[in-house]
């Protein structure tokens, strides 16, 4: 659990010193865009960090869409897939 925890916390500060970064979404593919304003930021990560902890109750269908490597769990692993499309690698 504290390497969980310990993950989150650098996921966090990773995505806080993206700051203003972000990618435009098409209208066509939404993919990663989990708070719907046609951006791919550090609000989606913030996001998912809240899903994780269950701090927030998101519907389903941010859920499904916030599981970015399919493998049916939100975790820290959909994080570093964020990071990695805002910084254009995937």
């Amino acid at each position: 659990m504290k390497k969980m925890l310990a993950l989150l916390l650098a996921a966090t500060l990773l995505a806080a010193m993206l700051g203003g970064t972000a990618l435009t979404v098409s209208a066509v593919c939404a993919c990663g865009d989990l708070n719907d304003d046609g951006y791919i930021n550090i609000a989606e990560i913030l996001i998912i960090r809240d899903i994780i902890f269950g701090s927030t109750a998101w519907g389903a269908d941010v859920i499904a869409v916030a599981d970015m490597n399919g493998d049916g769990v939100v975790d820290i692993l959909d994080i570093f897939v964020m990071v990695d499309i805002i910084f254009g690698r995937v």
